[in-house]
């Protein structure tokens, strides 16, 4: 199953770090989601695989026991594991996680239940005006105010490294002292 394609427009998309290590021809395997409470992979084209992530809270009973209590995460996992019934299947199942596999149809449901981080949405008139003021942000480089344009037209023998009055003037507002000497040697 392509995420990209199915959940690409509305959900964070990430490649799992071990794609970058090779060169891989079936990239759509490497898709994941991730949530605040799990994780959400492609298994197979028919299957997903969920992670559900474990936290456990302690509390002291009254011989002076400590008791481990399953969170919210954890119920989270086993309600949607209640959910799928026959159709999923527990991969894995331990203290830290639990890992579910389902087949597709249950994409929209695992979305949910791991709380999955979607894509920021702004209008087209937002979209506008963000793009207005990045361009009219200036970049500041060595203390002067240069804009991005202006920086594209310098030529490459120009030294843009802060020079040693900035550098002292900076030191000086900061605590009172010289660092120019610092820089130099």
């Amino acid at each position: 199953m392509d995420l990209m394609a199915q959940c690409g427009v509305e959900y964070k998309i990430s490649l799992d770090p071990s794609y970058r290590r090779g060169d891989y021809p079936e990239k759509w395997r490497y898709y994941e989601i991730r949530g605040k409470d799990g994780t959400l992979w492609p298994y197979s084209e028919t299957h997903l695989v969920i992670l559900f992530y474990h936290t456990w809270r302690s509390r002291i009973d009254a011989d002076g026991d400590v008791i481990w209590i399953p969170s919210r995460r954890s119920q989270k996992g086993k309600r949607f594991q209640t959910l799928v019934r026959n159709d999923g299947e527990v991969v894995q199942d331990c203290d830290e996680a639990t890992c579910i596999k389902v087949p597709n149809k249950f994409l929209s449901k695992a979305l949910k239940f791991i709380d999955a981080q979607r894509k920021r949405r702004v209008s087209e008139a937002v979209k506008a005006r963000l793009a207005q003021a990045s361009k009219s942000r200036p970049l500041i480089i060595a203390g002067k105010g240069l804009t991005g344009h202006f920086l594209n037209d310098l030529p490459s023998s120009v030294n843009l490294t802060p020079s040693e009055t900035f550098v002292d003037g900076v030191a000086s507002d900061l605590n009172g002292k010289s660092a120019a000497s610092d820089v130099t040697s």
